[in-house]
Parts: C-alpha cells; sequence; structure tokens
C-alpha cells in the first residue's frame, strides 16, 4: 500500500531561495504573497520576523516570531531565533527563556546553545555562557560562532590563556575569517603587547576592511602605542562605516582629548554614552577627560555612575578611590584604592602565591615574619616605604623590591631582608607597600612626613661633594621626563627643548638627573648618569647638590624623601598625592610645587622657576 506524500511547497522554497541568496527586501515580498493566500503559514510568518531582524528592525521581528510560535508553539527554531532577536534588543532574560523554551523541544540544537551562552553573557553570567559554548562545541566543533563566543567570554572573565587556546583553534578552522585575529589581537592588547596587537588587528583588518570592530580595536592600540594620527584615522573610518557606533565615538573622543581638545572630545563621549549609556568603556574616557580638564566633582559623579551599573568594575572603584584621594578624603578612599589587586592588567602583579600566608591587617604579632610587596613604580615604593620602620614595631619586616632599590631601602631601620620579586621568603602574613598608608589609618593630618626617612651613604656623598667643589655657582639637578612606556607620560614630562631658558639661568650649574630619554644637548648640563647604577647613588649625587628641579617621576619623590629642597613641575590635574591648589605637600615637606595653569603648557611653570631660581641666585 503506498502512503500519500505532503506534495513539496513550491512557492515557500522559492521565497527561502531568495532569502538565503541574501536579497531580504524580495524575500519579504514573496513570504507575504504565501500569508496573503495562506494566512497561517507559521514558517513564512517566522521568516518574515528574522528579515526584519536582519534589516535592523529587531522589534517587528520579534513581533512576526512570536505570532508563528502560536500557530506552531512546538518549533524549536522559532523559539531560538525568537531568544537571538530578544537579546538583539537587550531583553536577556526573555532571550534566555525562549532559548531553554527550544532546548526543551530540541536538546541538541547548536545554535540554540550559542544564543542562550550569548544572552547568559549579557546578563553577566559568565559561567553559564561558557558552558553554552563548551556544549554547543561538543555537539559540532566547527560552529565558529560558539568558539568565537567562547573565546570573547574568556577573555572578558581574564582567562586569556584559555581565550587564546580557543582563539588558536579558531584561527585553525577558520583562517580565512577576521574573528580570531580579533581576538588575540585582544589579548595581546589586554597583555601590554601593543606592537603584537597592532600587527593582529591589522590582519583582521586586511581580512574585513570594513569592520568597525577591526578599526575601532586597532585605534585603541595605536593609541596606547602614541601613534595619535593613525589612531584618530582608524576612528574616523570605523564612523564613515557607522557614525552612531559608540566604541569608536569613545575612541575617537579619548584621543581629541589626548591631544588637549577638550571640547570636541568630551562632546564625542557624551555621544558615546547617550548611544550606549551603559557602556563602561565610554563612561570611563568621560571620566577621564574630566579629570584632565580638573573638573574632579563631575569626575566622581561620573565613576559612581560606572559603579552603580557595573557594582564589579575594579576599575571604576580605584579610579573614584583616586579623585577622592587627590580631594583629600582619606577615609573614603583608601577602602576603594584596595580594588587594584582586582584590576584586570594589575591582577597577575598580586596573584603571587604565599604558601599559608595570611594578609596583615596591621595587628602586633612579635617574632613573625610580614612579606611587603613593592608594587607599581620606584616613586610609589620610594614615597611609601616610610611606613616599614612603623610596621617594624609590630612584625619582622621582610621586603619584595626591585634590586635597584635594595640599597637605598637598606636605609630605614627595621627591615630584616630584602628580596627580589621573583624570590620567595618563608612568612606569616604579607600585604603591598601600597595598602600601608590604609593599613595604619592614614588621614592628611597624620601622614608620617615630619623627617628625612631615607638616607644617603656619606661616603659617597662627600665624594660627589668633592666633584662638585670645582662646579661653579648653585648646583641644580634636573629631570625633566619619566618614563615614555606610561600613555599619560607626554602629560608630565618636558620636551628638552622647552628648557633653554632655564638652563641658561646666570649662577646655576644643572646638573643631570636623567637617566632615560629624551636627552638635552648643548645645554648648561654636567651628565654624569652613566655612573648611577641604582637609587642609592642617585640618592648620592641628590644630597651632594643644592636643589632639585623634577617633573613628577622617582627622582622628585627621592629628592623629597631625602629631605633635599626640591621643586616638583606638575601638570594641570596632577596625580592624587599632590592635592589640589596648593604648593607644598603633605608627605615631603621640603617640596613645592609648580603647576600649570592651563592643561599640556608649560611656559607659565617654567617662567615661573626661571625667575625663582635667579631669585635664589641673587640672594645667595
Amino acid at each position: 500500500m503506498t502512503s500519500l506524500q505532503k506534495p513539496p511547497d513550491l512557492e515557500f522554497q522559492a521565497a527561502l531561495a531568495t532569502h538565503q541568496s541574501g536579497r531580504l527586501a524580495e524575500a519579504e515580498a514573496l513570504y507575504q504573497a504565501i500569508l496573503s493566500t495562506r494566512p497561517g503559514h507559521p514558517d513564512a510568518m517566522h521568516l518574515i520576523g528574522v528579515v526584519k531582524v536582519q534589516s535592523g528592525q529587531p522589534e517587528i521581528g520579534i513581533d512576526w516570531i512570536t505570532r508563528a510560535i502560536a500557530v506552531n508553539p512546538d518549533n524549536a527554531v522559532f523559539h531560538s531565533n525568537l531568544g537571538k532577536a530578544l537579546s538583539d534588543v537587550g531583553r536577556h532574560e526573555q532571550a534566555v527563556e525562549s532559548c531553554r523554551r527550544a532546548l526543551a523541544l530540541a536538546p541538541a540544537g547548536v545554535d540554540t546553545l550559542v544564543n542562550l551562552g550569548f544572552a547568559y553573557n549579557e546578563l553577566g553570567q559568565s559561567e553559564e555562557a561558557v558552558a553554552c559554548f563548551r556544549q554547543a562545541l561538543s555537539l559540532n566543533p566547527d560552529q565558529i560562532d560558539a568558539r568565537a563566543n567562547l573565546g570573547a567570554v574568556l577573555w572578558k572573565s581574564g582567562r586569556l590563556e584559555e581565550a587564546e587556546a580557543e582563539y588558536s583553534t579558531l584561527l585553525r578552522k577558520d583562517p580565512k575569517g577576521m574573528r580570531a585575529y580579533l581576538g588575540l589581537g585582544a589579548i595581546r592588547h589586554e597583555q601590554r603587547r601593543f606592537a603584537e596587537a597592532a600587527r593582529l588587528h591589522r590582519e583582521a583588518l586586511r581580512l574585513a576592511p570594513n569592520s568597525i570592530d577591526a578599526l575601532s580595536n586597532l585605534a585603541i592600540t595605536l593609541l596606547e602605542l602614541g601613534r595619535l594620527d593613525e589612531a584618530e584615522a582608524m576612528c574616523r573610518r570605523a564612523l564613515s562605516q557607522k557614525s552612531d557606533f559608540p566604541p569608536a565615538l569613545s575612541n575617537l573622543g579619548l584621543i581629541l582629548t589626548q591631544r588637549g581638545l577638550f571640547g570636541e572630545g568630551e562632546a564625542l563621549l557624551r555621544q558615546a554614552v547617550a548611544l550606549a549609556p551603559a557602556m563602561e568603556r565610554s563612561l570611563a574616557n568621560l571620566a577621564s577627560a574630566l579629570v584632565e580638564q580638573g573638573r574632579f566633582a563631575e569626575a566622581e559623579d561620573t565613576y559612581r555612575e560606572i559603579v552603580r551599573l557595573h557594582p564589579g568594575s575594579a576599575d571604576a572603584k580605584v579610579n573614584l578611590s583616586l579623585v577622592l584621594l587627590l580631594l583629600g578624603r582619606f577615609e573614603e578612599g583608601w577602602p576603594l584604592y584596595e580594588w587594584r589587586r582586582d584590576v584586570r592588567n594589575l591582577t597577575q602583579a598580586y596573584a603571587q602565591v604565599i604558601g599559608s600566608a595570611t594578609p596583615w591587617t596591621g595587628q602586633t604579632a612579635r617574632g613573625r615574619v610580614l612579606l611587603v610587596r613593592a608594587e607599581q613604580g620606584y616613586g610609589d615604593v620610594i614615597q611609601f616605604c616610610r611606613y616599614l620602620p612603623m610596621a617594624a614595631e609590630r612584625v619582622r619586616v621582610v621586603v619584595q623590591a626591585p634590586a635597584v632599590l635594595h640599597r637605598l631601602l637598606a636605609t630605614l631601620p627595621g627591615i630584616e631582608c630584602l628580596i627580589e620579586p621573583a624570590d620567595g621568603a618563608k612568612t606569616d602574613f604579607y600585604c603591598s607597600m601600597l595598602s600601608l598608608p590604609a593599613i595604619f589609618g592614614t588621614a592628611e593630618a597624620s601622614i608620617p612626613a615630619d623627617i628625612a626617612y631615607l638616607r644617603a651613604a656619606p661616603d659617597a656623598t662627600a665624594a660627589w661633594r668633592d666633584r662638585l667643589a670645582g662646579v661653579e655657582g648653585l648646583k641644580v639637578g634636573i629631570a625633566w621626563a619619566g618614563s615614555p612606556t606610561l600613555r599619560h607620560d607626554g602629560r608630565r614630562s618636558i620636551e628638552p627643548a622647552a628648557l633653554g631658558d632655564l638652563f641658561a639661568t646666570p649662577g646655576v650649574s644643572f646638573i643631570s638627573l636623567q637617566k632615560d630619554g629624551p636627552f638635552a644637548r648643548d645645554v648648561n648640563l654636567t651628565d654624569w648618569t652613566r655612573e648611577l647604577d641604582d637609587f642609592a647613588d642617585t640618592a648620592a649625587l641628590i644630597a651632594a647638590l643644592d636643589l632639585v628641579i623634577s617633573v613628577d617621576t622617582a627622582v622628585a619623590h627621592l629628592a623629597g624623601a631625602l629631605g633635599k629642597p626640591v621643586w616638583l613641575l606638575n601638570r594641570f590635574a596632577p596625580d592624587w598625592r599632590w592635592r589640589l591648589e596648593t604648593t607644598d605637600s603633605p608627605w615631603y615637606p621640603s617640596l613645592r610645587q609648580f603647576r600649570q595653569s592651563v592643561p599640556d603648557d608649560w611656559r607659565d611653570v617654567l617662567d615661573r622657576v626661571t625667575v625663582e631660581l635667579r631669585g635664589m641666585v641673587e640672594w645667595m
């Protein structure tokens, strides 16, 4: 007996083929024609919804797919595509519900698992997202979207090694696809390997020349490399593709701010925030721009908004703490500053295994050992090592710090041992050096700054004095630049060419304390820095001088810690430790500040310093 078969729906198949060829408008017209004769055709309604989603009209698409489900509620594909459309409009909880219904109907639905993983990720449920993507890949190891999304979630979660493994696999399976290069570039950027990141982003761009993601990512990497012109060009290319793309608007706003074009930069940043109010990067860039303009109350409000929207954001909490500390609100600032150990780029620095040691909270424990780990820059260590003798009154202190600081730190009383960062030590407690102000409950009035707490070796200082005896006039040490590897170094450093009038001050002999370039040439400057092997050597030379003039770098901290008169050439929006609207410092009684009155303009600062220096020579 021959069974009767349903004849093929040729009209629907023709519409579907048109749809699959990418001719969306024609496909929609064909689907509508089917519905004109068969109003209850669920597949036609469903695919009109898909066309609407693909055409950038997801809300209309959701309505059509919902109508299809009302006719055929047991179709897993309908529920899965509804979930994707709901995610497209930010309705992620409803998307999860739709995808779960689809999986209940078809548990092995790979595309549904991908859609569900995406929705979970958008809800901040990264573990659930990872599980979905891994399950999809167990069913189909060649599913490109699942692997690309898995790499992205692992990267976002800080699991860089796992993310790199997924992107490397993706590159093997899809060598002509750009997402593997984009993901690997993001990982290299996170690792601060910016040259490699730029190369990978350029490869992504070669494969997809109009990719706004590749253009925007390359822009932010070029910014880190200090190549502002190229970075700006990438942002403008991205915006030529999509003028309302928030990441490109945000990056361009940041670049213009870096150039000192604060009005234009802020306008773009606010446009990015208006388009994507919860996007952390845009809000953070806006807050940074406000800080650079000295608008600290507005910056505080913006960082608080980030914390409200993203309660787990360590970056936002640390940046908020820096504003609070700058404003002198230490009691609020110190606890937030502790979140720096969870900042993505810094996590590894705080992740060293200390065995069975426990965090030190300031308790007295005679005979037990505390390991204090140096962190961040040399200047930070010099500033906060003042707390080590205070800690030594309660516990035995071992300090883990770069070798270039060992001889200098050894002049502090109470330190039992100095070890290098790679060395281990048997210890009962541990803490980071920049946590000591919080542990000791430091308020502005209680900063331990009443004495010079570091010492230069007397014999080395005497030797420098003998050499300087042949140098005429006032002997002034000078450092004009910090580390060029820091993004904002250009804000605190001065080009040597701008120092000509200062170097020409009559009656003054300048002694270089600038170990790294850019270097000053053909000026009144004696350079013995090749003989300075560590900070103890530099301390001995500083101790033999009459005055130190320095930008905000380790030299200024060292001179202040030695009690040497030091003039700090400071930028308009200073680092938190220098306070606001003051010419002195609670951290260094011998320090005097000369601040920019306009962002990025050193002329007024250098003119005032030159006048003061001439007056000092005349008085002598």
